[in-house]
């Protein structure tokens, strides 16, 4: 939030909402070495849920800070599915209701007119595929 906060006064991000896509990259970029800082005190600390956890963090806001370089796409239904699908992997598939809250994000950024109906589908796509990808063939989570 500082590093937000800091973009923002100085006049590097031009809107808080960052609904540019130029705004994205550079306080994405602050936001991944934050996260990056924070994955290796995790380690450090010795708590390995608490470092899986910065782990998927640092792959989310890197994956959503390299596709941003080249195309916009919505951050927030990107957000949710990947973290609805993890927790609902830690919980045994418990919480599958989570994903009803979905359709409401998708479509508050569309109406918002935030995001395009295809930048709303690359989030989703983007966040289903990197949770899928993670869970399958890294066994991260």
């Amino acid at each position: 939030m500082a590093a937000f906060f800091y973009l923002l006064s100085a006049g590097k991000i031009s809107d808080p909402s960052l609904i540019k896509r130029e705004d994205r990259p550079l306080f994405l970029g602050a936001t991944a070495v934050f996260i990056f800082l924070a994955t290796i005190t995790s380690f450090f600390l010795g708590l390995d849920l608490y470092f899986r956890v910065h782990i998927l963090f640092s792959i989310f806001i890197i994956t959503l800070f390299l596709i941003t370089m080249f195309f916009k796409m919505s951050g927030h239904v990107f957000l949710n599915i990947f973290f609805i699908f993890i927790l609902n992997y830690l919980s045994g598939w418990n919480l599958g209701w989570l994903f009803l809250v979905v359709p409401f994000v998708a479509y508050a950024r569309l109406r918002l007119k935030a995001h395009t109906p295809a930048e709303v589908l690359a989030g989703a796509a983007v966040g289903i595929g990197e949770a899928y990808f993670l869970h399958e063939f890294i066994k991260l989570v």
